[in-house]
């Protein structure tokens, strides 16, 4: 199995609360509003998603707390993965199996062995050009102040 980079430091993600990664001066540069919470279920850990809808862009952010396989499940995605180095730690850029890959992206980020945070980036509306790079670009700047926070909460 291919290999991550190494991280510079673990980071416990089991009692982190998600919806407090994203503080208000990150929700207005992501045009979003307060999270959501959810539970687990049977196919995605804990999560909390922030949105922009009714009107366009409709658009949301989420993290996740993926406990099962870590980042390095991902690089063998069907739909391909890259790699990238998100403050000091291995992000893993690949599509959803049921996503269409111009309007969605998902970065896992290595913060552990066997777990990452997922940032998860989706397009729902019509009125915006969106392709793969812009979305990977927006999951890729919502990763970053994820990971701020993360980081600056210590």
């Amino acid at each position: 199995m291919p290999q991550l980079p190494p991280r510079p430091h673990d980071i416990r993600v089991d009692d982190l609360d998600l919806c407090s990664v994203l503080d208000d001066a990150d929700r207005a540069l992501l045009g979003v509003f307060e999270g959501v919470y959810s539970s687990a279920d049977a196919v995605i850990g804990d999560r909390c998603r922030w949105t922009h809808s009714p009107a366009e862009p409709i658009e949301s952010f989420a993290v996740v707390r993926e406990t099962r396989y870590g980042a390095v499940a991902a690089l063998a995605a069907p739909r391909g993965a890259t790699v990238e180095v998100i403050a000091g730690f291995a992000t893993v850029f690949t599509q959803g199996i049921h996503d269409d890959p111009n309007r969605g992206c998902i970065a896992l980020i290595d913060v552990t062995d066997r777990k990452a945070l997922t940032v998860a980036y989706s397009y729902r509306g019509s009125s915006v050009p969106m392709t793969r790079e812009i979305a990977c670009g927006k999951a890729r700047t919502a990763a970053e102040l994820v990971m701020g926070t993360i980081l600056a909460q210590g």
